[in-house]
């Protein structure tokens, strides 16, 4: 968004259709859009269960990034297409946290209680583990482009979808029965 929407302007020595403050506000921001991802996921993980709701949420991810490329690719830049640009981010980005949320949620119900602590911080330490490959998308960025970058993340999300098929057929990470406290295996040692 900075390179389409500011930096070639500016290069190009032309106004660009969104200034340096509003980039920044925009990805400041976005944190924002996290509150309807918290507020939603344990709703969708009810009523769909984690592992579906997962499998959805990187396919819209995945749609997103799609969106994001066709709307970036319109030439010239416009001021709608920035603010459809900026819409399709915000409107996304909730959908895209929740699979990166689901797999605390995927733990809780499969792990039994005296280890569910052990669980999450090996969990949260993978998780921190892999924020390193975000210097390969930074070199895959500079080296081959933001476009190219963005299939990665695409071809990744629709991976992502893929390898969680098979935990629909596990019963804890359906859908939650209601009432009696319990997953829907009802194992003792699995309370929600």
């Amino acid at each position: 968004m900075y390179q389409r929407f500011f930096l070639d302007f500016q290069i190009a020595n032309k106004v660009p259709i969104m200034s340096g403050n509003e980039y920044r506000w925009l990805f400041s921001m976005i944190g924002l859009a996290a509150v309807p991802a918290a507020l939603l996921m344990p709703l969708v993980n009810k009523k769909l269960g984690v592992a579906i709701s997962t499998i959805i949420s990187n396919l819209i991810t995945a749609g997103a990034i799609i969106a994001l490329l066709s709307v970036a690719a319109i030439d010239p830049p416009t001021h709608s297409s920035f603010v459809l640009y900026a819409t399709i981010i915000y409107a996304t980005f909730p959908f895209a946290l929740l699979s990166q949320l689901s797999s605390g949620a995927m733990l809780d119900r499969v792990t039994p209680h005296d280890q569910k602590s052990l669980a999450q911080g090996i969990n949260n330490s993978l998780y921190d583990f892999a924020t390193i490959f975000t210097i390969l998308f930074g070199w895959i960025s500079d080296t081959k482009g933001y476009n190219f970058a963005l299939f990665v993340c695409f071809g990744l999300s629709i991976v992502g979808a893929f390898v969680n098929v098979p935990l629909i057929f596990n019963k804890r990470l359906g859908r939650k029965e209601i009432g009696n406290g319990y997953n829907s295996v009802g194992n003792a040692d699995c309370i929600i």
